[in-house]
């Protein structure tokens, strides 16, 4: 083997490998901490912010999420675009009606598009990472205490609209932890209960 053909081989393998391992990936996170986690009581709101690092230049996305319990609803879907003004995503693929009911997380499957598109089609936007948007999430007053998750589906994606609609590459799937726990005045009331029962007791045993 000469020279030129080891070069030309060598590049094809590095060129290969760049395909193969270059993902979009997307970020979940708490707008006070940068943690992909939020602490709620039931009935209140946090905030997600968006953010995405496409793996090729593009010119919008689309998010689907899930929820492992129903109850979360999205009351705002808000951009916070950090990219490149001349060709902004900024523009809702579907804009959250504030007259309407709010959008609910499903347990499975896709139901709301919370991505973001540009209202051209070039310049493509270039790689990097970029803030695209702050969700604000309503958790239900129904809600049981406990440990929940909201993640992405498999059918988020970036796309390039100025290409062909086969130029579609899918965001692998992220997580965001949710704690939803007692109101402070709830965990007051419990506490005195649980002190007038243990003080009723041992009234009982003297």
């Amino acid at each position: 083997m000469n020279i030129l053909t080891t070069i030309v081989a060598t590049t094809a393998i590095a060129v290969s490998a760049s395909l193969v391992s270059a993902t979009p990936t997307l970020s979940l996170t708490n707008p006070s901490t940068g943690d992909p986690s939020a602490t709620v009581a039931p009935g209140g709101s946090f905030a997600i912010n968006v953010a995405l690092t496409p793996d090729e230049p593009f010119d919008g996305f689309s998010l689907y999420l899930q929820a492992n319990e129903i109850g979360f609803s999205v009351t705002s879907d808000t951009s916070d675009w950090s990219g490149p003004t001349s060709n902004p995503l900024t523009y809702p693929n579907y804009p959250i009606n504030p007259a309407g009911a709010p959008p609910t997380i499903p347990a499975t499957g896709n139901s709301h598009d919370f991505g973001f598109d540009s209202e051209f089609t070039s310049p493509n936007v270039a790689v990097g990472n970029y803030k695209i948007s702050t969700l604000d999430v309503l958790a239900a007053s129904t809600m049981s205490p406990g440990s929940y998750e909201i993640s992405s589906t498999a059918d988020s994606e970036i796309s390039d609209a100025s290409l062909s609609s086969a130029d579609i590459h899918n965001i692998p799937v992220i997580t965001y932890n949710v704690d939803v726990v007692p109101e402070p005045p709830t965990l007051a009331l419990l506490a005195v209960s649980g002190l007038a029962l243990l003080v009723s007791r041992r009234s009982k045993r003297a």
